[in-house]
């Protein structure tokens, strides 16, 4: 009697495709491209990324549209390793004269500020690797430093002991509080993460 043998696999999660960036009609739009270097190669979106606007004082100027979280979208084939990409963010009632500073964090890497960000009405302001974009103003010479480095688990924009001590507390059980490569588990790679990026603070 012949016998069959069946086997199950598991399909590929595809990157969600990037779309194309649309030409604002009433606001002035940004999309950013991030580094994340410290995240494993299966995943494809690192969620609840904070951009914040900020005034030329570095005051926060609102909440609602001046502060939005968000998630990055892999970038398919990207020359940098791990490079992930905003959606296309709106702003409405900044003006678009002004020059803002730009803060993108995730709650587990350090921050990255952008300062000089002139937002220009009716046009999508992409500040990515390579651009001519003048709005995006020191964006253009901060390239190579434009990378989220994780261990940041306590909000204090360093990586110091006290990250230590909640990475420790959930390691190796059922516990994602010191995942820092966002595989959904906290292990001997999220703490060798952490003592690469020990010490290092965020702009």
């Amino acid at each position: 009697m012949p016998s069959v043998t069946c086997s199950c696999q598991k399909c590929p999660t595809l990157p969600t495709p990037m779309p194309t960036a649309i030409p604002p009609i009433n606001s002035s739009d940004l999309i950013f491209r991030v580094v994340f270097p410290n995240v494993a190669s299966t995943v494809n979106e690192i969620p609840d990324v904070k951009v914040t606007i900020l005034n030329a004082e570095g005051k926060r100027l609102c909440t609602g549209e001046c502060e939005k979280n968000i998630t990055f979208y892999r970038v398919p084939n990207a020359r940098v390793l791990n490079t992930f990409r905003s959606p296309q963010l709106s702003y409405y009632s900044l003006n678009k004269n002004v020059a803002y500073t730009v803060v993108v964090k995730q709650s587990r890497t350090l921050q990255q500020t952008y300062k000089y960000v002139f937002l220009k009405w009716n046009k999508v302001v992409q500040c990515l690797e390579g651009s001519q974009e003048s709005g995006c103003g020191q964006l253009l010479g901060e390239v190579e430093q434009r990378t989220l480095l994780s261990g940041d688990l306590d909000g204090s924009n360093t990586i110091d002991q006290a990250d230590v001590d909640i990475l420790g507390k959930s390691f190796g059980a059922n516990n994602t509080e010191g995942d820092l490569n966002f595989d959904g588990a906290t292990n001997q790679t999220d703490a060798d993460i952490l003592g690469k990026n020990f010490e290092k603070k965020g702009t």
